[in-house]
């Protein structure tokens, strides 16, 4: 919490900034509902085995390998147009997991939900930069992110209490409450000006340079950490260990 208040001490919170903070808090809250009954979800409910999990997660990354031509693509629409749209594409697919009946359908909307998620992870630092000068956009950037692990913590421990209270709930209302935040998180952002992060000068469709190999190796092993223990670890803690949703 004192982490947080650092981050927070000293930002200037104009309107766009308080927006984005909103939009960010209800998306990472809503990731956080259904993050937090994804595997139990996947076992219990759908009752998939551990290949299958483990098949969907890899499947699931298929749109981040593909982002950079995705983003190249869509770069022409402005910033903030990007974000609604990711978060919208993103809402619609996890929405999409509460009412699916077979695993081809699940992988489907898998990589729908992920294609959103992974056109958004680049428009928020985009973002908050775009509302700040250069040497104030780390500070902003912090301010955001904690913003970011405060909902998604949140999320989580709303899931912790519905589910040890209400334990009759089947665990696709996780995903279609969730869902719905995201879309609803999409809609926030639509308040921000379209000219947010305008340049007159024109942009590079991609930008690959050797100074930034150390900034890609951590991206790699960012994603590498992130499979191996929300994915992994996490699927032999309910599939092996029968842990329950608000154990998780």
């Amino acid at each position: 919490m004192s982490r947080l208040l650092d981050r927070m001490r000293g930002v200037v919170w104009t309107r766009e900034l308080i927006t984005l903070a909103v939009a960010v808090f209800i998306n990472n809250f809503g990731q956080g509902l259904l993050g937090g009954a994804s595997m139990n979800f996947f076992i219990h409910t759908l009752g998939l085995s551990g290949a299958q999990v483990l098949w969907l997660e890899g499947i699931r990354e298929l749109p981040g390998l593909g982002l950079m031509f995705i983003a190249a693509l869509t770069m022409r629409l402005a910033l903030c147009r990007r974000g609604t749209l990711a978060l919208m594409i993103m809402g619609i697919g996890y929405i999409l997991y509460g009412v699916v009946n077979s695993y081809v359908t699940l992988l489907l909307v898998a990589i729908i939900a992920s294609l959103g998620m992974h056109m958004w992870m680049p428009v928020l630092p985009s973002l908050s930069m775009a509302m700040t000068t250069r040497d104030r956009s780390g500070r902003i950037m912090g301010a955001v992110q904690s913003v970011a692990a405060l909902a998604a913590l949140t999320g989580m421990g709303a899931v912790g209490i519905l589910s040890r209270l209400l334990q009759s709930w089947p665990l696709n209302v996780y995903y279609l409450m969730g869902g719905a935040c995201i879309v609803v998180a999409s809609l926030v952002l639509t308040r921000l000006p379209c000219t947010l992060g305008a340049t007159k000068a024109a942009q590079p469709r991609m930008l690959l340079k050797r100074r930034y190999w150390l900034y890609y190796v951590l991206t790699f092993f960012e994603g590498s950490r992130k499979e191996v223990l929300g994915t992994f670890v996490t699927l032999v803690l309910v599939q092996n260990f029968g842990l329950k949703v608000y154990q998780i």
